[in-house]
């Protein structure tokens, strides 16, 4: 029996859309959000708040731009996240999180867009 040169199913993992590369990056935004809103409903570390919540903020940046790296997906998920935190904030006043947030949610979006394209550039 011969070895097969090529595996049998191709790898999809490094597409432009593909989720899979990314769900870590996806996985460790979801824990840190949750970890952080869970300290701030329960008012422990009242002293640190302000700096776990910078922390957090900056996790959640290098993740998306760690994501961004891989694929589009968590870059046009932030964006889409950011526009429709604004929408839903001028439209019905539903406020997710605030108008700060959703623009930087966007804007670190656009930067790892853009830094998808680069990395693609870049490998090949």
């Amino acid at each position: 029996m011969k070895h097969r040169e090529r595996p049998l199913f191709k790898r999809r993992d490094d597409g432009l859309f593909a989720i899979k590369s990314s769900m870590p990056q996806l996985i460790t935004i979801a824990i840190v959000v949750a970890l952080y809103y869970y300290i701030s409903a329960k008012g422990y570390f009242p002293q640190w708040k302000t700096y776990l919540y910078y922390g957090a903020k900056a996790i959640i940046a290098l993740e998306i731009l760690i994501a961004g790296g891989k694929s589009l997906v968590v870059p046009l998920l932030a964006m889409g996240l950011g526009a429709i935190a604004l929408y839903l904030l001028q439209i019905y006043d539903i406020a997710w999180f605030t108008t700060d947030h959703a623009w930087q949610l966007i804007v670190i979006g656009v930067i790892a867009f853009f830094l998808t394209f680069i990395v693609r550039l870049l490998k090949r």
